[in-house]
């Protein structure tokens, strides 16, 4: 029984695992006496955050995962806000956290690991599989060798693909435990698929390497085919050139005019229709004008 600090009336306790937690008997205070203003503030919000877990694995035992999860949630509500430090000053001025002793804090942090875990746990069991690796790694980020954190996040890595990172979540599960016989069982079948993938990337790069080494072995036939059809393109080209240069030589009217402009490098030479024809309309109306006296009578 309890004495009931506003009463005094005795109380009856039922013994769970949150009421045998050392946190929950700090809850007391005196002779079995419950007075919630003479707790601190750090056992009482372990002490609610045990009793949500409790609550929450009996939700999960039922099958009622969802209610489970809710339960799982409050937890984090409960012990986030603590850092370890001196519980003597209370909250320094600007802090945001309420620093507490080192063996609460060491709960706190178990109690964190749980709420991420079991969290986890559920998400497995409704599929939810990137929820469920999210918060095994978050939960491992607290506690780096968590067993069971680490043996759901290799699960979760195989459902989702991610072979060698299951394997490498799983093979630090079976050094901690050799015995671990899901373990053993998950890492028998990630083997199997581990030596199915291998053979699947094995063909694939043989049909590449085959690829490659044809390509290769028609080389040289490409490269000569590409040599000859350069050849009949040059003595195309070369061809095209000649006769378009006895065209230019054929044009050009006065030789020695051809021979001035190449030694001063002032182009090619115009033949005679090529200069004088655009201005054929324009020098026999000049003519016609000079030879009409009309129009120099004045000079």
């Amino acid at each position: 029984h309890i004495i009931s600090a506003r009463t005094g009336r005795p109380r009856t306790a039922t013994a769970t695992a949150a009421t045998r937690h050392p946190a929950f008997t700090t809850y007391l205070s005196g002779p079995l006496i419950m007075s919630e203003e003479g707790a601190s503030e750090v056992s009482r919000h372990i002490a609610k955050a045990l009793q949500l877990k409790e609550a929450g694995n009996e939700h999960f035992k039922k099958g009622n995962y969802r209610d489970a999860m809710v339960a799982y949630h409050e937890i984090y509500m409960w012990v986030n806000g603590f850092s370890e430090g001196s519980t003597g000053g209370g909250r320094m001025p600007g802090s945001t956290t309420r620093p507490v002793s080192a063996e609460d804090m060491k709960t706190i942090k178990e109690l964190k690991v749980v709420h991420h875990s079991n969290l986890a746990m559920c998400h497995l069991k409704l599929g939810n599989m990137e929820k469920a690796r999210d918060n095994c790694t978050k939960a491992l980020m607290i506690d780096p060798n968590n067993v069971k954190c680490l043996f759901r996040r290799g699960k979760c890595y195989s459902q989702l693909g991610a072979l060698d990172e299951a394997k490498a979540d799983l093979t630090q599960v079976l050094a901690q435990q050799p015995d671990n016989r899901d373990a053993i069982r998950e890492m028998q079948t990630l083997r199997s698929r581990l030596a199915s993938h291998k053979k699947k990337e094995q063909k694939k790069f043989a049909g590449f390497f085959e690829k490659l080494n044809a390509d290769e072995a028609d080389g040289p036939q490409a490269a000569a085919s590409a040599n000859s059809h350069a050849s009949a393109a040059d003595a195309a080209s070369a061809t095209g050139v000649d006769a378009t240069s006895k065209s230019q030589t054929q044009g050009t009217a006065n030789p020695d005019l051809a021979a001035e402009c190449q030694e001063y490098d002032i182009g090619e030479a115009l033949g005679p229709a090529q200069a004088f024809e655009p201005m054929g309309k324009f020098a026999a109306n000049a003519a016609s004008y000079i030879s009409d006296a009309s129009h120099v009578s004045g000079y």
